[in-house]
């Protein structure tokens, strides 16, 4: 893995792609998400602990991969289905699904947090705003 890094982020640093493009602003941008991206993900592959998880994950996506699969297979047999798709693409399907579904609720949250936060700067401006008309009532009484 962190071979893998190296190599791209060498490849993919802004710097390197500034020398490289001439100061093409899109291209300059593009490699900086992308750096970017590929030093999040080195970050939460180093932590144990989330390496841990990740793993987990992959190992459930692979148990649910191999049921769906046993699954497909029990109906193909009783109907010619000739749709029918390979072991590892069904445990990759598994995994997709159990990832954008984490991914769904992590955006979730993230939401919520948000309107929160406007919720509760909208309350400060308007407990803001009262003292401001309670003053200006009590200068002008």
């Amino acid at each position: 893995i962190g071979r893998r890094y190296k190599a791209l982020s060498l490849l993919l640093h802004p710097d390197k792609v500034r020398n490289s493009c001439n100061g093409n602003g899109a291209m300059i941008e593009k490699a900086e998400k992308a750096f970017e991206y590929v030093r999040k993900a080195m970050s939460l592959l180093k932590d144990e602990n989330k390496m841990k998880h990740f793993k987990d994950l992959i190992e459930e996506g692979v148990k649910q991969g191999n049921r769906d699969f046993a699954q497909q297979q029990l109906q193909s047999s009783s109907t010619s289905d000739s749709q029918s798709s390979t072991l590892e693409q069904t445990q990759e399907k598994a995994m997709l699904k159990i990832f954008a579904e984490i991914e769904r609720k992590r955006r979730d949250v993230e939401r919520r947090k948000c309107n929160q936060e406007k919720r509760e700067r909208g309350q400060e401006d308007d407990e803001v705003n009262k003292l401001k008309k309670e003053r200006n009532f009590d200068k002008n009484w």
